[in-house]
C-alpha cells in the first residue's frame, strides 16, 4: 500500500472511531395492541389501543367492540392521559364516536393493562353509577384475562 493511501485509511479509521454515537433520547411511554377478553358467555369483547406520551400530554386512539347476541356495539375515542410504571399502564380516553346512541359521546373511560407476556390482563371502567365522570389517569385493577392478542407496555 502506498504511504499516502495508508495515511488516508488510518485517518478514516481514527475519525470514525472518534465520531459520537447518534443519541436517540429517552423512549416515550407507550401502550399498544389488540386483544379479545376471555368471557364466560358467548360475548366477544375486543380492545385496540395505540397510546403514547406522558400524563395529560398523551395522545392516541382506542377502540372497543362488544358483540353479544343481537347486540353489536363499537366505540372509538381519543387518549387524554397515559401513565406507565413497569409492566402496567393506565390510560384514560374520551369516547368520540359510537355505533349505539346509548354510548355517551364525551364520556371518559379508564383502561389499565398489565403486560405479562401472553398472559396480559385488562381492567376497564366507564362512567360511575351515580352519573359522574371517572378521574383522569385512573383505571380499575386489571382483572380480566386475555383470550387472544397482546398488549405491549413500554416505559
Amino acid at each position: 500500500m502506498r504511504p499516502v493511501a495508508a495515511s488516508v485509511l488510518a485517518m478514516a479509521v481514527v475519525l470514525s472511531a472518534a465520531a459520537p454515537a447518534v443519541a436517540t433520547g429517552p423512549r416515550e411511554p407507550r401502550l399498544s395492541g389488540t386483544v379479545r377478553l376471555k368471557t364466560s358467555t358467548t360475548a366477544e369483547i375486543d380492545f385496540t389501543i395505540d397510546a403514547r406520551g406522558v400524563d395529560e400530554a398523551a395522545r392516541g386512539t382506542f377502540m372497543i367492540h362488544h358483540k353479544e347476541g343481537d347486540s353489536d356495539v363499537t366505540s372509538r375515542g381519543e387518549v387524554v392521559c397515559l401513565q406507565v410504571g413497569g409492566p402496567v399502564a393506565v390510560m384514560t380516553g374520551r369516547t368520540t364516536w359510537a355505533s349505539d346512541p346509548r354510548v355517551p359521546i364525551g364520556g371518559r373511560i379508564g383502561i389499565t393493562v398489565y403486560d405479562h407476556g401472553r398472559h396480559d390482563r385488562l381492567g376497564a371502567s366507564w362512567q360511575l353509577g351515580h352519573g359522574g365522570d371517572i378521574p383522569s389517569c385512573m383505571g380499575m385493577a386489571p382483572q380480566a384475562e386475555i383470550a387472544s392478542g397482546n398488549f405491549t407496555v413500554q416505559s
